[in-house]
């Protein structure tokens, strides 16, 4: 018998569909059963060029069939809507049963793994369809297992009895509705991938995180102002719990040509004045990959447990504040007392409004919860030196199309670099956001602030285990450290190596659902 090509195209199109889902969706929340990690699940097939009316039948004929086995259509669903898929398991009844009458044509679509005869997936050999005079291989339930495949020239004859045909007694396939008789021993899981982030372990609600200064990421105006002051840490995050997710304020390194202004000679004010996106929460994981949290680092914590509720209440104040990024808090430490605005205000383009770097949030939030945090002046002779190097960092960054300023190269030439690089340098010295002449020259003055250095104590022992990179190299935990930058008064009084766990994948299998 001769199959069509519309057949054959129309079988094609039904493995492809049947491979995405019976594989599933893999990133639900398991919510019960063990979990062990496994390095990486999912099928490769894309779906985007087949046709919708046949995958829809295809998927719909696939349901059928497993909820023929399953206990039901709305079961098959269930596992569906938990990311799951389903898995069948059980004895030469079972794998009778799967493969009945519908999977006996060359058409046949049910449980393949791909189509690719040179693709695998999941570790399993490709599943092969032919018509005619060809091979038929069909898989068998349990996990698409390529060593079970029913192999023969000619249909495969329906193993199933007809009621009273023989021993046994089961229905025909096609006839029963709403699951297999228990005597053909199917057993019906469904399988859940859910990926578990990455975490800071010994990290707890209000616990904070230095990034270490020379981890080789950030943003060059930080680093610079950090670097010229002879400190170690470039930016610090607050734990919203535990050690899953911060909360910290910080500025996006994407400046685009559309920010410059006024024949291109700054940087619209706003955008340094309240810098986006400013106080946000983030996952530990996304946290690594913006640079906001290094691989390695120190994590501040309470001298002793009892005072946990006092970080706590930081933490939630942290959580309910909002406000922008504002470089001109590293020289006077007074962005959160301005009142706040959304983007897309003309309070947002008019005004200077509430915000603040790093380690002034951090500080905010623990004075809010009833804590001392002391400040550190910076003298006046310090800060002119300070300006002078980040005028030069600022002009050598953007003529060499690095961070802040990638995007915006070949809209810029050496002189219009001088002046917006006066302007970020204006900024930082509290002397205005939207001047780009050299004012800063005159002398920028004393400032009171606090750096993430600043909130540690002057002298600690380094607890818990491991090493954190301190000055040119790495310490080990035990060792006790002068810190010349720390504060007379500090609620972190615990200073450990950070630990952190990398993301894995977790297995969860449903008998129940």
């Amino acid at each position: 018998m001769r199959t069509s090509c519309f057949a054959v195209q129309r079988s094609i199109l039904r493995l492809a569909a049947v491979t995405a889902l019976v594989l599933g969706p893999l990133s639900a929340i398991a919510q019960v059963g063990e979990g062990d990690g496994v390095g990486g699940v999912g099928p490769d097939t894309s779906l985007k060029d087949f046709d919708e009316d046949i995958l829809d039948d295809a998927r719909d004929q696939l349901r059928a069939e497993l909820g023929l086995k399953c206990g039901g259509v709305d079961r098959v669903a269930r596992c569906e809507a938990l990311g799951g898929k389903i898995h069948i398991e059980g004895g030469d009844l079972c794998t009778a049963a799967l493969n009945s009458s519908k999977l006996k044509a060359a058409t046949s679509f049910q449980y393949a793994s791909t189509l690719s005869g040179s693709k695998k997936v999941g570790g399993k050999t490709p599943i092969k369809i032919a018509g005619g005079s060809k091979t038929t291989e069909l898989a068998t339930a349990n996990e698409h297992d390529s060593d079970k495949k029913l192999k023969s020239p000619t249909p495969i004859k329906d193993p199933i009895k007809k009621p009273g045909g023989g021993t046994g007694g089961i229905k025909q396939l096609d006839t029963i509705k709403g699951g297999v008789l228990g005597k053909a021993g199917c057993v019906c899981t469904c399988i859940v991938f859910d990926q578990v982030g990455a975490q800071v372990t010994n990290a707890a609600k209000g616990d904070a995180a230095l990034v270490p200064l020379h981890d080789g990421g950030g943003d060059d105006i930080v680093r610079v102002i950090m670097g010229a002051l002879g400190q170690r840490h470039r930016h610090v995050v607050m734990f919203s719990d535990a050690g899953k997710h911060v909360r910290h304020t910080t500025a996006e390194n994407d400046l685009q040509p559309e920010d410059l202004e006024n024949g291109k000679t700054r940087i619209k004010p706003a955008l340094l004045r309240n810098a986006m996106p400013g106080m946000l929460t983030n996952s530990v994981g996304e946290a690594l990959i913006t640079q906001r949290l290094g691989y390695q680092g120190l994590i501040l914590k309470p001298a002793y447990e009892f005072f946990r509720p006092y970080f706590e209440d930081a933490a939630d104040i942290a959580d309910e504040t909002d406000g922008y990024y504002k470089i001109s808090d590293y020289s006077d430490l007074e962005g959160m007392t301005k009142t706040y605005a959304e983007f897309g205000t003309s309070a947002y383009d008019d005004q200077s409004l509430r915000g603040t770097m790093c380690s002034g949030f951090v500080h905010h939030a623990f004075t809010e919860a009833g804590t001392v945090i002391s400040l550190r002046t910076y003298s006046a002779d310090l800060r002119d030196e300070i300006a002078v190097v980040l005028f030069d960092t600022v002009k050598a960054t953007i003529l060499g199309s690095t961070n802040w300023f990638k995007k915006i190269i070949s809209y810029v030439f050496v002189g219009t670099a001088k002046k917006v690089a006066n302007q970020v340098t204006n900024c930082f010295a509290g002397l205005g956001c939207a001047d780009n002449k050299d004012t800063w020259k005159s002398g920028v003055g004393a400032g009171t602030t606090v750096s993430p250095d600043n909130l540690m104590p002057t002298n600690f022992t380094l607890g818990g285990a491991g090493t954190a990179p301190w000055g040119a190299g790495t310490t080990l935990a035990g060792a006790t450290l002068t810190n010349e930058h720390g504060a007379a008064m500090t609620p972190f009084q615990r200073v450990e190596p950070m630990v952190l766990a990398a993301s894995y994948w977790k297995k969860t299998v449903l008998t129940t659902w």
